[in-house]
């Protein structure tokens, strides 16, 4: 191991979980036990290796960071022959970076689109600025929504008072599959940006009844707690900015006013779906990240006890717990109330 070529990429034994918290990265064994805590320049040679950087990138990574080419040399050396000596690394590295349970080949082509082949500088102050920016969009996005919503539950509702033809249907069912693609599209490009891969991506059972994709991103628990959290965010922001999209356009184009609603309804479900902090969902995991604490959730939950230190962050989970009950209860009420009223009518 202590030979590996400069465009060689290592893998770690499977079941091997790496992650970060504050300024030391943890490295969990397959069997559980003898964790081990690093600090300093070789987290960052560790944290490369993990997301299946190359050495030659991971020494350009190091010179970055002022380190003297025998020095960067000499430091990735050291890291993978201790690795190697407590057999965490798998022998033969021919799969890469890649899961071999792949067997479509989407995250594949999803790394070799998006996925950078070194660590995205975007640390600190500029990380916290980029995710603040997507939260004013997002905010914006949430008021034109709003605003969307008023106006189509207070106007006219002539366009919707017979079912979809089949036309419309096929329009509609092609609608919510790139709704559907451009939120895992986004998980990806964000993720990519940062070096992270996809290591699988499938298909999961939406309330157990309808099948959706996934993708699997755990490998983000050894970067920034702040690059994580825009990864989980990034799901959520599309679905915002395309429902306020479909709410605009389904009164601006009459013609196809009735498909742009029937996707908006869908929509408005999913983003619930998705922002449901009381399961695993994106919010939930967004939440986690920025806490750097992966059982966040089941703590707020009561499922498993918190520490002392842990309060402020259950707290405020608890708390966004309770503002998403009072959000998702006044939009389906509203929503509900109207379209009874005016079924009655």
């Amino acid at each position: 191991m202590n030979l590996m070529k400069p465009d060689e990429i290592l893998t770690f034994k499977i079941g091997t979980q790496v992650f970060k918290r504050n300024n030391s990265v943890f490295i969990i064994p397959p069997n559980g036990t003898h964790i081990l805590k690093i600090h300093g320049p070789p987290m960052k040679v560790i944290v490369s290796l993990f997301l299946g950087h190359t050495r030659q990138a991971i020494e350009c990574q190091l010179k970055k960071m002022h380190m003297g080419i025998n020095d960067s040399e000499h430091l990735v050396s050291n890291v993978i022959a201790m690795l190697s000596s407590r057999n965490l690394l798998e022998e033969d590295s021919s799969q890469g970076q890649f899961s071999s349970k792949d067997r479509y080949g989407i995250a594949t082509l999803l790394n070799s689109l998006f996925l950078r082949s070194e660590i995205g500088q975007v640390t600190g102050f500029r990380t916290r600025l980029y995710l603040c920016g997507m939260s004013i969009l997002a905010l914006v996005s949430s008021i034109g929504i709003v605003i969307e919503l008023t106006t189509i539950l207070m106007g006219s509702w002539e366009f919707i008072e017979s079912f979809p033809n089949p036309l419309e249907l096929g329009l509609i069912g092609l609608g919510l599959s790139l709704w559907i693609v451009g939120h895992e599209t986004a998980h990806a490009f964000v993720a990519g940006n940062y070096g992270v891969g996809i290591l699988l991506a499938g298909i999961s059972r939406f309330g157990g009844l309808l099948p959706l994709p996934y993708l699997d991103i755990r490998k983000a628990w050894a970067i920034d707690q702040w690059q994580h959290a825009q990864i989980a965010a990034a799901g959520p922001f599309f679905d915002l900015v395309a429902l306020y999209l479909c709410l605009f356009l389904s009164h601006e184009i009459n013609d196809f006013g009735i498909v742009f609603i029937y996707i908006s309804g869908f929509g408005i479900i999913f983003l619930i779906s998705n922002c449901n902090p009381l399961r695993s969902s994106d919010l939930s995991l967004m939440l986690e990240a920025s806490s750097q604490d992966p059982e966040l959730r089941k703590k707020a939950l009561g499922q498993l006890p918190s520490a002392e230190g842990e309060k402020v962050s259950v707290d405020v989970y608890r708390a966004i717990i309770f503002l998403f009950v009072c959000w998702s209860s006044l939009l389906t009420g509203t929503i509900g109330f109207t379209f009874f009223q005016r079924v009655l009518q």
